[in-house]
């Protein structure tokens, strides 16, 4: 039980922070392909170290549903994607039908999770705690998308 406590404390100050961020002059984010080289390995190693914490963190029952679902790391949207999203700040997206879309009834685009590290870096300041929060938020968003939760459903089990 502590542990949950833990992450309600962890998840309420994340919102409250990020309540914060939307409220002030807004984040320069840009579109390219490439990476900053200097950045991108340690951005890349947070990445997959707090999705895997969130997998490790989740309910044994969908645990299963989230190590079966590929993560892609990209340093930004393309520019094509940003405008389909209409969103230069995008932080992740789910890509591909959600969990309760059969195989029959499936589109040909694979099911996937897509993190835009450089795009959250700028996001939380250059902060490297914040940056893992925003990591963690993003991919349990993101993955709350695939099992057709909305953000609401998402707190209600606990995951947000």
């Amino acid at each position: 039980m502590k542990s949950h406590a833990k992450l309600v404390r962890f998840f309420t100050a994340a919102r409250h922070f990020t309540a914060r961020l939307l409220a002030r002059p807004a984040v320069q984010f840009r579109a390219t392909a490439a990476p900053v080289p200097e950045l991108w390995p340690t951005l890349l190693r947070i990445a997959r170290e707090e999705v895997a914490a969130a997998i490790a963190r989740l309910p044994d029952d969908l645990r299963p549903h989230a190590e079966s679902l590929p993560v892609t790391y990209q340093a930004w949207p393309s520019k094509e994607l940003i405008l389909q999203e209409e969103d230069d700040g995008l932080l992740g997206l789910f890509v591909g039908d959600p969990l309760e879309v059969g195989f029959q009834d499936a589109s040909p685009t694979a099911r996937q999770i897509i993190l835009f590290l450089e795009n959250l870096w700028a996001f939380a300041d250059e902060d490297e705690e914040i940056y893992r929060e925003e990591v963690w938020v993003t991919y349990i968003h993101e993955f709350g998308h695939y099992l057709g939760l909305e953000e609401d459903e998402l707190e209600e089990r606990g995951l947000l």
